[in-house]
Protein backbone atom coordinates (compact mmCIF):
# COMPACT_ATOMS: atom_id res chain seq x y z
CA UNK A 1 0.00 0.00 0.00
CA UNK A 2 2.10 3.07 -1.39
CA UNK A 3 1.82 6.41 -0.51
CA UNK A 4 0.33 8.26 2.49
CA UNK A 5 -2.08 5.76 3.11
CA UNK A 6 0.19 2.60 3.75
CA UNK A 7 2.10 5.04 6.03
CA UNK A 8 -1.11 5.92 8.10
CA UNK A 9 -2.06 2.25 8.18
CA UNK A 10 1.73 1.31 9.45
CA UNK A 11 1.76 4.44 12.02
CA UNK A 12 -1.44 3.08 13.55
CA UNK A 13 -0.49 -0.41 13.99
CA UNK A 14 2.51 0.67 15.78
CA UNK A 15 -0.02 3.05 17.89
CA UNK A 16 -2.18 0.48 18.81
CA UNK A 17 0.42 -2.05 19.79
CA UNK A 18 2.13 0.69 22.13
CA UNK A 19 4.94 1.46 19.94
CA UNK A 20 4.27 5.00 19.90
CA UNK A 21 7.91 6.17 18.83
CA UNK A 22 7.59 3.56 15.65
CA UNK A 23 4.07 5.06 15.11
CA UNK A 24 5.42 8.85 15.32
CA UNK A 25 7.91 7.55 12.36
CA UNK A 26 5.14 6.32 9.89
CA UNK A 27 2.76 9.16 10.97
CA UNK A 28 5.56 11.83 9.54
CA UNK A 29 6.58 9.97 6.62
CA UNK A 30 2.48 10.03 5.83
CA UNK A 31 2.40 13.61 6.29
CA UNK A 32 5.25 13.98 3.77
CA UNK A 33 3.89 11.53 1.68
CA UNK A 34 0.80 13.54 1.51
CA UNK A 35 2.12 16.90 0.96
CA UNK A 36 4.09 15.99 -2.22
CA UNK A 37 2.06 17.16 -5.45
CA UNK A 38 -0.48 16.81 -6.01
CA UNK A 39 -1.16 17.38 -2.38
CA UNK A 40 -3.84 16.09 -0.29
CA UNK A 41 -5.33 18.09 2.07
CA UNK A 42 -7.27 14.94 3.69
CA UNK A 43 -3.72 12.99 3.65
CA UNK A 44 -1.99 15.79 5.70
CA UNK A 45 -5.01 16.39 8.07
CA UNK A 46 -4.91 12.53 9.15
CA UNK A 47 -1.41 12.34 9.40
CA UNK A 48 -1.34 15.36 11.80
CA UNK A 49 -4.51 14.60 13.80
CA UNK A 50 -2.58 11.17 14.05
CA UNK A 51 1.28 12.63 15.33
CA UNK A 52 -1.04 15.05 17.87
CA UNK A 53 -2.51 11.99 19.28
CA UNK A 54 0.67 10.87 19.90
CA UNK A 55 1.80 14.05 21.46
CA UNK A 56 -1.14 14.07 23.77
CA UNK A 57 0.25 10.59 24.88
CA UNK A 58 3.70 11.36 25.43
CA UNK A 59 2.48 14.86 27.33
CA UNK A 60 2.91 17.44 24.71
CA UNK A 61 -0.36 19.84 24.27
CA UNK A 62 1.16 22.36 22.87
CA UNK A 63 2.91 20.01 19.94
CA UNK A 64 -0.71 18.17 19.51
CA UNK A 65 -1.94 21.88 19.45
CA UNK A 66 -0.10 23.06 16.60
CA UNK A 67 -0.86 19.87 14.80
CA UNK A 68 -4.55 20.05 14.90
CA UNK A 69 -4.49 23.54 14.01
CA UNK A 70 -2.43 22.51 10.95
CA UNK A 71 -4.54 19.57 10.07
CA UNK A 72 -7.81 22.33 10.13
CA UNK A 73 -5.75 24.59 7.69
CA UNK A 74 -5.05 21.91 5.29
CA UNK A 75 -8.55 20.85 5.40
CA UNK A 76 -10.10 24.33 4.78
CA UNK A 77 -7.75 24.75 1.94
CA UNK A 78 -8.37 21.84 0.23
CA UNK A 79 -12.25 21.64 0.52
CA UNK A 80 -12.58 19.25 3.44
CA UNK A 81 -15.61 17.48 4.30
CA UNK A 82 -18.07 19.33 6.89
CA UNK A 83 -17.18 16.06 9.07
CA UNK A 84 -13.81 16.28 8.10
CA UNK A 85 -13.54 19.39 9.25
CA UNK A 86 -15.87 19.15 12.32
CA UNK A 87 -13.88 16.64 13.47
CA UNK A 88 -10.62 18.59 13.51
CA UNK A 89 -12.31 21.58 15.36
CA UNK A 90 -13.37 19.59 17.79
CA UNK A 91 -10.27 17.99 18.46
CA UNK A 92 -8.70 21.57 18.50
CA UNK A 93 -11.32 22.57 20.70
CA UNK A 94 -10.64 19.45 23.27
CA UNK A 95 -6.61 20.19 23.55
CA UNK A 96 -7.32 23.98 23.49
CA UNK A 97 -9.69 22.69 27.23
CA UNK A 98 -7.36 20.78 28.22
CA UNK A 99 -4.89 24.04 28.39
CA UNK A 100 -7.59 26.10 30.29
CA UNK A 101 -7.63 27.70 26.72
CA UNK A 102 -11.21 28.30 27.37
CA UNK A 103 -12.61 30.93 25.18
CA UNK A 104 -10.88 29.45 21.90
CA UNK A 105 -12.14 26.50 22.88
CA UNK A 106 -15.70 27.49 22.46
CA UNK A 107 -14.96 28.79 19.24
CA UNK A 108 -14.21 25.39 17.81
CA UNK A 109 -16.54 23.39 19.80
CA UNK A 110 -19.09 26.22 18.15
CA UNK A 111 -17.53 25.44 14.83
CA UNK A 112 -17.82 21.54 14.99
CA UNK A 113 -21.55 22.02 16.23
CA UNK A 114 -22.09 24.39 12.89
CA UNK A 115 -20.76 22.19 10.48
CA UNK A 116 -22.19 18.78 11.73
CA UNK A 117 -26.07 20.35 11.98
CA UNK A 118 -25.40 21.41 8.31
CA UNK A 119 -24.47 17.97 7.26
CA UNK A 120 -25.47 15.01 9.22
CA UNK A 121 -28.89 13.54 10.35
CA UNK A 122 -30.32 15.28 13.73
CA UNK A 123 -30.32 11.81 15.15
CA UNK A 124 -26.37 11.08 13.94
CA UNK A 125 -24.31 9.74 17.02
CA UNK A 126 -21.47 11.59 16.15
CA UNK A 127 -23.78 14.71 16.22
CA UNK A 128 -24.75 13.97 19.41
CA UNK A 129 -21.21 12.86 20.99
CA UNK A 130 -20.16 16.19 19.98
CA UNK A 131 -23.24 18.00 21.65
CA UNK A 132 -22.58 16.15 24.87
CA UNK A 133 -18.66 16.97 24.78
CA UNK A 134 -20.06 21.22 23.99
CA UNK A 135 -21.94 20.45 27.13
CA UNK A 136 -19.86 19.46 29.60
CA UNK A 137 -17.27 21.76 28.33
CA UNK A 138 -20.38 24.66 28.61
CA UNK A 139 -21.41 22.94 32.02
CA UNK A 140 -17.37 23.24 33.56
CA UNK A 141 -17.03 26.60 32.63
CA UNK A 142 -20.60 27.58 35.07
CA UNK A 143 -21.95 28.32 31.14
CA UNK A 144 -25.36 26.96 32.68
CA UNK A 145 -27.45 28.33 30.06
CA UNK A 146 -25.47 26.77 27.21
CA UNK A 147 -25.05 23.70 28.65
CA UNK A 148 -28.94 22.93 29.32
CA UNK A 149 -29.70 23.75 25.77
CA UNK A 150 -27.00 21.56 24.48
CA UNK A 151 -27.71 18.78 26.82
CA UNK A 152 -31.56 18.82 26.20
CA UNK A 153 -30.20 18.48 22.44
CA UNK A 154 -28.48 15.43 23.29
CA UNK A 155 -31.14 14.27 25.54
CA UNK A 156 -33.90 14.21 22.35
CA UNK A 157 -30.97 12.11 19.94
CA UNK A 158 -30.82 9.60 22.54
CA UNK A 159 -34.72 9.16 23.20
CA UNK A 160 -35.32 8.84 19.64
CA UNK A 161 -31.73 6.15 18.96
CA UNK A 162 -32.38 4.11 22.42
CA UNK A 163 -35.74 5.13 23.88
CA UNK A 164 -36.90 6.99 26.84
CA UNK A 165 -36.05 4.66 29.47
CA UNK A 166 -32.64 3.86 28.28
CA UNK A 167 -29.93 3.95 30.54
CA UNK A 168 -28.45 6.80 27.82
CA UNK A 169 -30.67 9.08 28.42
CA UNK A 170 -30.62 8.57 31.78
CA UNK A 171 -27.38 9.60 31.90
CA UNK A 172 -28.11 12.71 30.54
CA UNK A 173 -31.02 13.15 32.62
CA UNK A 174 -28.35 13.08 35.66
CA UNK A 175 -26.41 15.58 33.51
CA UNK A 176 -29.23 17.78 33.50
CA UNK A 177 -30.52 17.76 36.76
CA UNK A 178 -26.52 18.90 37.46
CA UNK A 179 -26.97 22.03 35.57
CA UNK A 180 -30.58 22.99 37.07
CA UNK A 181 -29.23 22.58 40.60
CA UNK A 182 -26.47 24.86 39.27
CA UNK A 183 -28.62 27.35 37.84
CA UNK A 184 -30.92 27.20 41.39
CA UNK A 185 -33.86 25.68 39.69
CA UNK A 186 -34.18 23.18 42.63
CA UNK A 187 -38.04 22.48 42.10
CA UNK A 188 -37.22 21.46 38.36
CA UNK A 189 -33.96 19.48 39.14
CA UNK A 190 -36.15 17.36 41.26
CA UNK A 191 -38.83 16.78 38.91
CA UNK A 192 -36.09 14.93 36.77
CA UNK A 193 -34.41 13.44 40.00
CA UNK A 194 -38.28 11.78 40.17
CA UNK A 195 -37.76 10.31 36.27
CA UNK A 196 -34.28 9.46 36.88
CA UNK A 197 -35.12 7.37 39.96
CA UNK A 198 -38.05 5.73 37.75
CA UNK A 199 -35.54 4.47 35.36
CA UNK A 200 -32.97 2.86 38.14
CA UNK A 201 -35.86 1.17 39.38
CA UNK A 202 -36.52 -0.55 35.92
CA UNK A 203 -34.48 -2.37 33.48
CA UNK A 204 -31.94 0.90 33.34
CA UNK A 205 -30.77 0.29 36.59
CA UNK A 206 -28.91 -2.61 35.20
CA UNK A 207 -26.55 0.03 34.17
CA UNK A 208 -23.97 0.90 37.27
CA UNK A 209 -23.27 4.23 35.68
CA UNK A 210 -26.87 5.51 36.10
CA UNK A 211 -26.86 4.06 39.56
CA UNK A 212 -24.14 6.14 40.39
CA UNK A 213 -25.34 9.25 38.22
CA UNK A 214 -28.55 8.84 40.19
CA UNK A 215 -27.27 8.75 43.31
CA UNK A 216 -24.84 11.81 42.71
CA UNK A 217 -27.81 14.03 41.53
CA UNK A 218 -29.67 12.54 44.79
CA UNK A 219 -26.48 13.97 47.22
CA UNK A 220 -26.90 17.38 45.55
CA UNK A 221 -30.05 18.06 46.12
CA UNK A 222 -29.94 16.42 49.36
CA UNK A 223 -27.11 19.36 50.35
CA UNK A 224 -30.05 21.60 49.15
CA UNK A 225 -31.73 21.17 51.93
CA UNK A 226 -29.09 22.07 54.28
CA UNK A 227 -27.92 25.10 52.30
CA UNK A 228 -28.75 28.27 53.68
Amino acid sequence: MPGWRGELARGDRGFHAGRYAQAKEHYAAALAAARKPPASGKGAALSLNSLAGVSLLEGRPAEAEADYRAALRWLKRSGGSPEDRAAAAFNLAGVLSAENKTAEAGVYYSMALALLDKSLPPDSPRLAETLEAAAQFYHAQGRFPQAEALYRRVLAVDERRSGASSPAAGLVLCDLASVLVSEGRIEDARALSARIDALVRGRAGRDPRLAAAAGGVRALLGAQRGAP
